[in-house]
């Protein structure tokens, strides 16, 4: 008690020394000693003072104005250290007299002290939590003859309390024992806890703790209460676990801490059932982390937690058979290897399954929406046309529909870069098409499409060995971690090439030792077994694809606009899935929006169009003696469906319909907002539909009219290959972007060349298969090396520019900023010691500098370069352009590269610029009778563009000048190639043709052997 009261009476006279300091002394000093400088200022104006007063006038002034200038200084310290004490952190060191801080330290210490004798300790707690149970994620068994309810298993996350080790600190200079209770137990006026641990202790300089103890000495080491938080920066005895570290800021929470990491990592917002067992893991992990009394609901801003390993994304590719597992950030999927993209879950289980086998919990509507809303809101968020928000909600929200739609437009631009005109461009989309376009390559999953594609050829190639096996009944198919799955109508012997799912004798899966690159070489001349086979809606295991034209009948019921938008759909879908184009859409009683679509046709005369139509198939019916699969397996007549969209008053015209679809050799499937004798039915909700009588529950997916004009605006700009205008000149162009400086009028040509190609410290490679990075010291994530090489592109990007493309989903800035600041930690500083990654702060753009080096950027200012100077000089410098030319942009990179190989903004800019540059070369080449280089340019701009037609021409060209009449032959048999590879009909360009006839006379025609 004595103790108590000494220490009561020190922290009431630090009170008064401070007032005193504060007051008494300035007041003193203005009673006796005038204000400040006053004696000398009159001394110097007072001419009618003698020298002796002056004397003593100046020498009192001078007296007094050190005075005033050792209180200022003792005043300010006091100020600082007073502010520190309030917001609880050590204060900065001031410009004062020996002394003077570090006395009025202990004086607000000794305050502080006192004043929180009387205040009870309070918590300040952060943004609270509801705890949560790990939920394991609900799987949709998909299932033949019977309806599965959906259920949900919570697994509740055991807690384990960690004993505290005992830890200790070394005091350093500036430290406080509030300070310390600060930062070790959550408050300052815990800071009598942490002295009470250390009673008694004697420290290094021999001072011993007691309860009179007021200030800490440089190098004391103190015990630290059991329940204290070790900051994880602090470099304390104990390792930091793998992970990364995260620092709390005002308002955040731990569940919102491992939302970010997830959405970061996989590039959407987690579900609550995918969040909850990484949350615990998270709290486990950073359980001797939290704050007294161990609530993870209670975390202070500026603590420090560990971020466990991110597990894989379950929506994104994995492969079917992995190599063991890695702890680390989901793994990049590498190209045609391993069944497949989307996470998918077994085939329902029999009645007779073991108790072992997994189970079928339903109900995916709850998570299925997430990243449709995510989408939507970001829409809304960044000022965009909120209709565009929409591309989550219809096919374009759908991973396989919008990567289906990726696959459909890079291959029709294809098809245009390989028949365009050099010096000209392909017509471009109108705005808001391609913002939407951009918004859903953020959830395109073009590897599932292209599984599913694969899957549906490689399945008529497999039945075509067995002329005598029974074609199966495929209803459905979905792609995930267990390959592609396939499910029947019916039991049904299984071919080659799939095996047998465990759990169900209705379902079949691609075998999984199968890789994507052989399927696709094994289908890749077959017609798609089922052509009508289109994703139409979510469910817990990934996308639902049904084969319409299996189904045959579907009756829907539901709100009009839902049936409606599920329809739009079905007519987008078929437009844009590859397999699927050759089909007709007949839509009748519906909106004319429809009719934007090239394969959607409304009749002007519904009644004439059913009976001519029933007629013909009534036909086809009697004429075939082998059902429309039968004839895709075997050689013979090939028939794509007819899928009739009807509306809900064409009831009349569904019964005349179903007639002749239900005919087992016509290819026709009728989807009807109307009652229908016979097939399927679908109840339908925005959020919830029933496929009876398969059982099959799915989230559909609802188009609306923005979307379907948008898709209808895509493909129209690339519906005619040869269909293109007048190049039009990026201001890009210049050659300043690449880093390389503007180029000077008087620079000789091999000393631009060198300037231009020197390397540096990084380099970025984009113009091949799969892009690079040399020069980090080590290998960065996936992800942030696609951030790198978007900035060697780019050179400048708004910082908002940089969160919609590769964050677009998250709903934190702070997930951007981390990764960002990796990278520039990552491409360190340049020779000036300034990053070589900067940030204009008045603009908020990214700057790269000089040192950054780009494959791509030197091409740009090489080729601007050529178009201003002429003969050997343009030579030179085209030849320099094209040497760093490696093949296909991107065309063996990851998803992560979806910006450079999915938008054709970007990677159709690189391949105009490169094949322009190649027929420029060509052309200049012939000019001077250089027939190989001619040859070289040629192959140049066809490893980045094959079937070039233009490049065709050239090598054509090259050899009539050689005298080699069978290379103009096998160029010319090549171009003719090129163009039946757009379409059966298409043929060589004219001015191809034309310039065969004219070398064909001009030299003689090959010998035959």
């Amino acid at each position: 008690m004595t103790r108590r009261a000494l220490a009561l009476l020190r922290g009431l006279s630090s009170v008064a020394a401070i007032v005193a300091i504060m007051a008494a002394i300035p007041l003193a000093l203005v009673r006796f000693a005038g204000l400040p400088g006053s004696d000398i200022v009159r001394s110097l104006t007072d001419d009618l003072v003698s020298d002796t007063t002056r004397t003593e006038q100046l020498l009192r002034g001078g007296l007094a104005l050190i005075a005033w200038l050792c209180w200022a200084q003792l005043a300010f310290a006091l100020v600082v250290e007073t502010v520190a004490a309030v917001r609880g952190t050590v204060a900065r060191r001031v410009p004062t007299l020996p002394g003077f801080q570090a006395f009025a330290a202990r004086l607000v210490t000794s305050c502080t002290l006192v004043v929180s004798s009387f205040t009870p300790p309070t918590p300040a707690i952060a943004a609270p939590l509801t705890p949560v149970a790990a939920i394991h994620e609900p799987v949709l068994a998909l299932a033949a003859g019977s309806h599965h309810r959906t259920t949900l298993e919570a697994v509740a996350s055991p807690i384990v309390s960690a004993a505290a080790s005992s830890r200790t600190y070394v005091v350093e200079d500036r430290d406080t024992f509030w300070d310390l209770g600060e930062r070790f137990l959550g408050d300052g006026l815990r800071w009598r806890d942490l002295r009470t641990a250390n009673l008694g202790v004697v420290m290094s300089d021999g001072t011993t703790i007691s309860e009179s103890t007021e200030a800490l000495q440089p190098g004391w080491e103190l015990r630290l209460p059991a329940d204290a938080v070790v900051p994880l920066a602090t470099g304390a005895s104990e390792p930091v676990p793998d992970g990364n570290l995260v620092t709390v800021e005002r308002g955040e929470h731990l569940w919102q801490l491992a939302t970010e990491a997830l959405t970061d990592a996989w590039g959407r917002p987690p579900t609550d059932p995918e969040l909850a067992p990484y949350w615990s893991e998270m709290i486990e992990l950073n359980r001797d982390h939290l704050a007294p009394p161990g609530d993870p609901n209670l975390i202070y801003t500026g603590q420090q937690f560990i971020v466990p390993p991110v597990p894989a994304n379950p929506l994104a590719p994995a492969p079917a058979s992995p190599p063991p597992a890695e702890p680390a950030e989901a793994p990049t999927v590498p190209a045609q290897t391993t069944p497949p993209p989307v996470t998918t879950a077994p085939p329902a289980v029999p009645a007779t399954t073991p108790p072992t086998a997994p189970t079928a919990p339903a109900e995916p509507a709850a998570a299925a929406p997430t990243t449709s809303e995510a989408a939507a809101e970001n829409a809304a968020d960044d000022g965009s046309d909120p209709a565009i928000g929409l591309v989550a909600l219809g096919i374009g929200g759908l991973a396989t529909g919008a990567g289906a739609l990726a696959l459909t437009l890079r291959r029709l631009r294809h098809h245009q870069a390989a028949r365009r005109r050099p010096g000209t461009t392909p017509l471009t989309p109108p705005a808001g098409a391609l913002a939407y376009e951009a918004k859903s390559r953020a959830v395109a999953d073009t590897e599932a499409a292209r599984w599913i594609e694969a899957t549906n050829r490689y399945l008529t190639h497999q039945l075509a060995q067995l002329s005598d096996t029974p074609t199966p009944a495929v209803v459905a198919m979905r792609a995930g971690s267990l390959g592609v799955e396939l499910l029947l109508d019916e039991p049904c012997a299984v071919v080659d090439g799939f095996v047998l799912d465990p759990t169900s004798a209705t379902a079949w899966r691609l075998d999984p030792a199968l890789e994507l690159a052989g399927i696709e070489a094994a289908g890749g001349g077959e017609q798609p077994y089922s052509p009508a086979l289109v994703p139409v809606g979510r469910t817990a295991g990934g996308d639902l694809h049904l084969d319409l034209e299996q189904v045959g009948l579907i009756a829907v019921d539901g709100e009009p606009d839902t049936v409606h938008g599920w329809m739009r759909t079905i007519a987008t879908a078929i437009a844009v899935v590859p397999n699927a184009r050759p089909c007709e859409v007949v839509a009748l009683g519906l909106d004319t929006e429809m009719s934007g679509l090239v394969n959607v046709t409304i009749p002007s005369d519904p009644a004439a169009w059913v009976e001519q139509f029933c007629h013909e198939m009534r036909q086809l019916n009697a004429r075939l003696d082998a059902t429309p699969y039968r004839q895709r397996v075997q050689p013979g007549e090939v028939f794509h469906p007819t899928i009739v969209l009807l509306g809900a008053d064409q009831a009349g015209v569904g019964r005349q319909v179903a007639e002749v679809a239900a005919l087992v050799n016509t290819p026709v499937a009728i989807i009807a907002a109307a009652l229908l004798p016979t097939g399927c039915r679908v109840h339908l909700t925005r959020d919830r539909a029933t496929l009876e009588p398969f059982g099959i529950d799915f989230t559909p997916a609802i188009t609306d009219f923005m979307e379907l004009r948008q898709i209808s605006a895509l493909l129209e700009a690339v519906a005619d290959p040869d269909l293109s205008g007048p190049v039009v000149e990026d201001p890009a162009d210049s050659g300043v972007s690449a880093g390389t400086g503007i180029e000077a009028a008087f620079e000789g040509t091999a000393e631009l060349i060198e300037r231009i190609t020197r390397k540096r410290p990084v380099e970025v490679t984009l113009l091949g298969p799969r892009p690079r990075i040399s020069g980090l010291g080590k290998e960065p994530p996936a992800k942030v090396a696609s951030v790198i090489a978007y900035l060697a592109y780019h050179r400048s990007v708004s910082s908002q520019t940089l969160r919609e493309t590769f964050w677009p989903s998250s709903t934190s800035r702070k997930t951007a900023d981390n990764a960002l600041s990796t990278v520039r930690q990552l491409l360190g500083t340049g020779a000036d010691g300034h990053h070589r990654l900067t940030i204009a702060t008045n603009s908020g753009r990214y700057e790269l500098s000089d040192e950054v080096g780009c494959d791509w950027t030197r091409v740009e200012a090489l080729t601007c370069a050529a178009r201003k100077r002429d003969g050997a000089d343009a030579i030179e410098l085209l030849r320099a352009a094209l040497q760093l030319a490696e093949g296909r942009i991107a065309s063996d990179a990851d998803r992560n590269y979806a910006w450079l190989n999915e938008d054709h903004q970007i990677y159709g800019r690189i391949e105009r610029v490169i094949v322009d540059a190649a027929h420029l070369l060509g052309e200049l080449a012939l000019d001077t009778g250089d027939q190989d280089l001619a040859r070289w340019a040629a192959g140049k701009g066809l490893a980045v563009v094959p079937s070039q037609e233009s490049m065709y021409r050239i090598t054509m060209r090259a050899a009539a000048a050689s005298g080699d009449s069978q290379g103009v032959c096998d160029a010319y048999r090549a171009a003719s190639a090129a163009a039946e590879d757009v379409s059966p009909w298409t043929e060589v360009q004219p001015e191809t043709a034309d310039l065969m006839v004219r070398l064909r006379g001009a030299i003689e025609p090959p010998r035959s052997v």
